[in-house]
């Protein structure tokens, strides 16, 4: 196995467990917020924020990072379209966490529990999880097609 496809097969690797951080935040971690009080709410919501980097900014840098590596170094039946494709929709992660999701968690630190943004950061994790689901699929079937073929 060369380089180029172990890189392909993690970067598939890390993609799928991202994919997974955004499907357990849409089941797990936004819906706990609607059930904790109103007491508790800020305290238990500012130590998940502060949990985030290792948990989940790390496992995204790492994708995003080796993501752009395999646009230079790739299987060789691998279209660096794809990749470029993949990319983009990782970044779409990362604008709307930046844009949408990150406004509404300081919201909630600063008002408390509010039904409306919780709501709302359920819908902007869905968008998430679809492109986070749809990187992961593109990198699946390339590293079939590279490495099963």
């Amino acid at each position: 196995m060369t380089f180029p496809d172990v890189l392909l097969l993690l970067v598939t690797l890390t993609s799928a467990f991202n994919m997974g951080l955004q499907y357990y935040t849409t089941v797990s971690t936004y819906p706990l917020f609607s059930a904790l009080s109103d007491e508790t709410f800020v305290p238990y919501h500012k130590a998940y924020e502060h949990r985030l980097p290792l948990a989940i900014y790390a496992p995204y840098a790492l994708l995003m990072l080796g993501t752009l590596l395999l646009l230079f170094v790739h299987p060789a039946r691998v279209s660096p379209l794809w990749v470029v494709l993949a990319l983009l929709l990782n970044g779409a992660i990362m604008a709307v966490s930046l844009v949408f999701a990150a406004p509404v968690h300081a919201r909630l630190d600063q008002h408390g529990k509010r039904d409306d943004l919780l709501a709302l950061l359920r819908r902007y994790n869905l968008l998430r999880l679809l492109a986070s689901a749809a990187s992961t699929t593109i990198f699946v079937l390339l590293a079939l097609r590279s490495l099963v073929a």
